[in-house]
């Protein structure tokens, strides 16, 4: 769910965490910038900006160069499942499918 605080830090842009939108965008050749909580054990967590997107194999890659934060299946459940436990936003693209 997209806080009060999650619109203010993401102000300007038009977030969203509807998931299934999300795989449909991707299933249908989109490349969509995002957001998600990285943390580890010795820093306070972080939004990091990833790139969600179709591979050419028809497996979905959710991360940027060097950091990937998929998941080991990739089923439209698995997909949701990953993005809900990095608490992911998305930029909404206008274009609708």
């Amino acid at each position: 769910m997209i806080t009060t605080e999650i619109k203010e830090r993401f102000k300007g842009y038009n977030i969203s965490d509807d998931y299934d939108k999300l795989w449909d965008y991707i299933q249908n050749g989109y490349r969509v910038p995002a957001w998600l909580v990285y943390s580890d054990e010795y820093d306070e967590p972080i939004y990091d900006i990833v790139e969600v997107k179709r591979t050419k194999y028809s497996v979905y890659s959710i991360g940027t160069r060097g950091q990937g934060y998929d998941g080991a299946d990739d089923t439209k459940e698995w997909f949701v499942n990953v993005c809900e436990s990095y608490s992911l936003v998305f930029v909404d693209i206008k274009n609708e499918i």
